[in-house]
């Protein structure tokens, strides 16, 4: 049994939907005190942490959805912003290499597993910069000062934009990304799209999906492989409070 911390974004489809099976195993042991693999450690892990395996479900249904498919199995309960994960059986960096051995038959995700820790980066930074402008200006400033480097070499790295991105985004946060991506597709759009566009762009969810058909539409590549898409559900989308590392102002 494996639950994926990596970015469901990275998973092929046969590995996309074996992780949505796999979690809601899971969830179903832990939920309803079934036996059957209840002292694996993958679901061990899981036990005190059930909201946080819902922030996954989640996030695995939303980049179903980017990718067209259909969903029929919601979990029960309401979904919330889980406070706490469980610690990884194994890094996400080295996940991140498996999947690399895995995928030399051509699997690939709907976003192509980086090589370099600036191509991983530029995967998520929008998702990171939804949590505040500083948390991201502060990682582009680590890139202005240390070398490019093969993932392998720098595998921390995976883990700490994980970390980041399970905190929950903040409003100053969510419009300056809001204004980042709608920048790569606003010389494209038709005036009826920027005034539909305008409609949607105080409503998180909607806004995140209409861009991402956008992006899609205008094969705008950059935007289509990033991670923030696949947090297009309106509770997934809810915000804490503006806190001291968000802005408006980039």
């Amino acid at each position: 049994m494996r639950v994926w911390d990596v970015h469901p974004g990275y998973l092929s489809r046969t590995r996309l939907l074996g992780h949505h099976a796999e979690i809601h195993a899971i969830h179903s042991i832990l939920s309803k005190g079934k036996s059957g693999y209840r002292h694996h450690p993958e679901t061990e892990r899981w036990l005190k942490h059930l909201p946080a395996l819902r922030r996954v479900h989640d996030l695995v249904v939303a980049e179903m959805f980017l990718r067209g498919y259909a969903h029929r199995s919601p979990l029960s309960g309401e979904r919330a912003w889980a406070p706490h994960f469980p610690k990884y059986l194994e890094d996400p960096g080295v996940q991140l290499m498996r999947l690399k051995d895995k995928y030399q038959d051509g699997e690939v995700g709907r976003i192509p597993l980086p090589k370099r820790k600036t191509e991983l980066w530029a995967h998520h930074k929008y998702q990171v910069m939804t949590r505040g402008y500083q948390v991201y200006r502060a990682v582009q400033t680590h890139f202005r000062h240390h070398p490019d480097e093969r993932l392998e070499v720098d595998a921390r790295l995976v883990k700490g934009l994980i970390d980041q991105i399970r905190r929950p985004p903040c409003p100053p946060g969510f419009r300056t990304t809001r204004d980042h991506l709608w920048g790569y597709v606003s010389g494209s759009a038709s005036a009826k799209e920027a005034a539909t566009y305008r409609e949607k762009r105080d409503h998180p969810a909607d806004v995140w999906a209409y861009l991402f058909q956008l992006a899609s539409r205008y094969d705008v590549v950059y935007l289509l492989h990033q991670t923030c898409f696949a947090e297009i559900f309106p509770d997934m989308m809810t915000f804490v409070s503006p806190s001291s590392n968000g802005s408006d102002t980039p």
